[in-house]
């Protein structure tokens, strides 16, 4: 993917699965996005731990000194996860409202935006989400084009 400027977007699944998926996704980004984003990890805005983990990831990109890239999603296993957690009696993951859900994934598209050299993905046929990034790209001075924001 480097080497033919291409991203590689890897995709998140289910709460028990994704701590190594989010492992690799690390590895692989400290080594792949020194100069640009080339890894883009996954974020599911359904879960209400998102905005914590999506902020110390960008915060230790800064640290480390490179490219933060993301893809995001609203997420698509709110079925499954509220049984499981139901059947396994931990708390809900998932959002309590739709609203929520939406106002964390346009929360976290206006913060990666935001964030000086990041690339996104914004994973949405949502209008509102769409108008939010192209309003953001704007304030953030990012080319609607060529500014990282796919």
């Amino acid at each position: 993917a480097e080497e033919l400027d291409v991203r590689l977007m890897i995709d998140a699944e289910q709460t028990y699965f994704q701590p190594c998926i989010d492992a690799n996704v690390l590895r692989l980004q400290r080594m792949h996005n020194v100069d640009r984003p080339v890894i883009f990890g996954t974020y599911q805005c359904y879960l209400k731990d998102t905005d914590e983990r999506l902020t110390q990831d960008i915060e230790r990109a800064k640290r480390e000194g490179w490219a933060f890239a993301a893809k995001l999603v609203r997420g698509a296993y709110m079925v499954t996860e509220r049984r499981l957690a139901e059947e396994l009696d931990y708390p809900d993951p998932i959002h309590d409202t739709l609203e929520d859900t939406h106002d964390s994934y346009n929360r976290n598209l206006r913060r990666i935006i935001e964030t000086p050299k990041a690339e996104i993905m914004i994973a949405t046929h949502n209008q509102e989400s769409c108008e939010i990034a192209a309003n953001a790209m704007d304030q953030a001075g990012r080319d609607r084009r060529n500014g990282g924001v796919y």
